[in-house]
C-alpha cells in the first residue's frame, strides 16, 4: 500500500494520448493534429503544476470501546494536510452485527473539510469489530490519488439497552425497609413478622408474654431483616440463536429495573465455557457491571455438554431464570428451587414461529415447542411461574400471582 500521491491511469492516458496527437502532428505536418493534442496537453500541465506535495495524514477517530444495542453511533475519519484534494472517499467494510446508515462515504471537497462520518448501529449484543473500511483522496483532474489506505477495525463491546419500564412491580411480601421491596428472609428488624417458639440463642427480650402465658410455652417474636429484597437473575444459553439475543435484552430490563428501585441483584449466566457469577450488588455501578457481564458472555455452541451450576441463592431471594426451556438445564434447576419454596419466575425467550423466514425453520420450532410441553408442565406443577418474554411488561401477571402466596414461615 502505497502512502504517497501516486498518478492515476487518467492521468497516463492523457500524457500517451498528448504525446502521440503532438508526434504525429509533427511527423504528417497536420496543423489539426496539433490542435487536437492542446487540450490533453493542457490538462497534463495543470495536473502536473497542481500536484499536492504533501501527503495527507488519515486517522479514525476514537470509537467508544463500548456502545448499546440499538443505539445510533457515530465513526469518522480525521485528515490533515488534505488541501490539494478535491475529492475524498471512504467505503466501509460490512461486519456482523452492525448495521450502516451509509456504508460509501465521501464527496467534493468544497471546502477545507477534514472528516468523514458515518453513523451506525449494533444490532447483537456481544462483541464486535466495527470500523474497517478503505479510503482514498483524489487530486483535480483526477491526475493523482493517495491510496487506497487500510483502515484497521476496532472492538467495540455492545452492551444490552433495557426497555423502558414505567410501572411498579412488587416482589413476594413487600413494604420495604431499605429498597422499594422488603427481603423476606427473618433477621434482627423493626418490623414484625410473626410469633414462633423460643429456641435456644433467641434474646429474651424478644420474648411474646401473651402467646407465653396463654400457651405455657416460651414463644418470640420474629422480625423482618433490615435490608433489601434479594434478586436472582439466571440467563440459560443453551437454546442459542434468537432466544440467546432475547435472553441477554431481558437480563438487562429486569436488573435494571430492580436496581432503579434499590434492590439487590445478583447474575449468573450460563453461556459458553464456565458460568459467569456476579455477586449481589445495589446502585447504578452494580448495573453497568451487569451489562459488562452480559456483553462479554458468549453464545454458548450447539454440541457444548451442560456444566453442573451452583446458584448464589440467599433465603427468601427471588430467582428469574431466562431461558427458552428448549433444554433440560434451566428447567431442572428451576424445579429444584421452586420445590424448597423460592418464589422462581421463568421468562420464556424462545423465538416466535412467525419471526422465522425459512418454512422448514418454523417446522422445526413448531416441533421443539411440542417437545417442551412436558417441561413447561412440570415447572408449573412445581410451583415455578412460566410466561413468555414480550418486553417489560411481562413481568406484571407473575409478580401479583407470587405476591399471593402466603410467606414461607419457619417452625422450629
Amino acid at each position: 500500500m502505497r502512502k504517497d500521491w501516486q498518478p492515476t491511469s487518467w492521468l497516463i492516458g492523457a500524457v500517451v494520448v498528448a504525446a502521440t496527437a503532438l508526434a504525429l502532428a509533427v511527423l504528417l505536418r497536420r496543423a489539426d493534429l496539433l490542435i487536437l493534442s492542446f487540450a490533453p496537453a493542457g490538462v497534463v500541465l495543470w495536473s502536473l503544476a497542481s500536484r499536492p506535495q504533501v501527503s495527507p495524514d488519515i486517522d479514525p477517530a476514537g470509537v467508544s470501546p463500548t456502545t448499546s444495542a440499538d443505539q445510533q453511533s457515530v465513526w469518522a475519519l480525521h485528515g490533515r494536510h488534505v488541501d490539494g484534494a478535491e475529492q475524498w472517499w471512504a467505503q466501509c467494510a460490512p461486519a456482523d452485527g452492525i448495521r450502516w446508515e451509509q456504508d460509501l462515504l465521501g464527496g467534493y471537497l468544497h471546502t477545507s473539510a477534514s472528516r468523514l462520518e458515518a453513523r451506525w448501529t449494533a444490532d447483537r449484543i456481544g462483541t464486535a469489530t466495527v470500523g474497517a473500511a478503505l479510503t482514498e483522496l483524489i487530486s483535480p483532474w483526477a491526475a493523482y490519488r493517495f491510496g487506497p489506505l487500510r483502515i484497521p477495525a476496532t472492538e467495540v463491546r455492545v452492551r444490552p439497552r433495557p426497555s423502558p419500564n414505567g410501572r411498579q412491580l412488587q416482589l413476594p411480601h413487600p413494604i420495604g425497609l431499605v429498597g422499594a421491596n422488603r427481603s423476606t428472609s427473618r433477621g434482627s428488624g423493626s418490623e414484625f413478622a410473626d410469633v414462633r417458639t423460643y429456641r435456644p440463642g433467641d434474646r429474651l427480650r424478644a420474648i411474646h408474654w401473651p402467646r407465653t402465658a396463654r400457651t405455657g410455652q416460651l414463644h418470640v417474636r420474629d422480625n423482618y431483616a433490615e435490608q433489601d429484597a434479594a434478586v436472582l437473575v439466571v440467563v440459560d444459553g443453551s437454546g442459542g440463536g434468537a432466544s440467546w439475543q432475547r435472553g441477554l435484552q431481558a437480563a438487562a430490563t429486569v436488573a435494571e429495573f430492580f436496581i432503579r428501585h434499590a434492590d439487590r441483584v445478583a447474575l449468573v449466566v450460563l453461556g459458553a465455557g464456565r458460568p459467569a457469577y456476579l455477586p449481589y450488588g445495589a446502585g447504578q455501578r452494580h448495573y453497568h457491571r451487569i451489562a459488562d457481564v452480559l456483553s462479554g458472555a458468549r453464545e454458548p455452541a450447539a454440541t457444548e455438554p451442560p456444566r453442573r451450576v451452583r446458584l448464589p441463592v440467599q433465603a427468601g431471594c427471588t430467582v428469574l431464570m431466562v431461558s427458552s426451556i428448549l433444554t433440560d438445564v434451566a428447567p431442572t434447576v428451576a424445579v429444584g428451587l421452586a420445590q424448597r419454596g423460592l418464589p422462581v419466575i421463568v421468562l420464556d425467550t424462545a423465538p416466535d414461529v412467525g419471526e422465522l423466514a425459512d418454512p422448514l425453520d418454523q417446522l422445526a420450532m413448531r416441533l421443539r415447542l411440542l417437545e417442551r410441553r412436558p417441561v413447561v408442565e412440570r415447572l408449573t406443577q412445581a410451583g415455578a411461574q412460566v410466561t413468555a418474554w414480550d418486553g417489560a411488561g411481562s413481568l406484571e401477571l407473575p409478580m401479583r400471582r407470587l405476591t399471593r402466596r402466603p410467606p414461607i414461615r419457619v417452625h422450629s
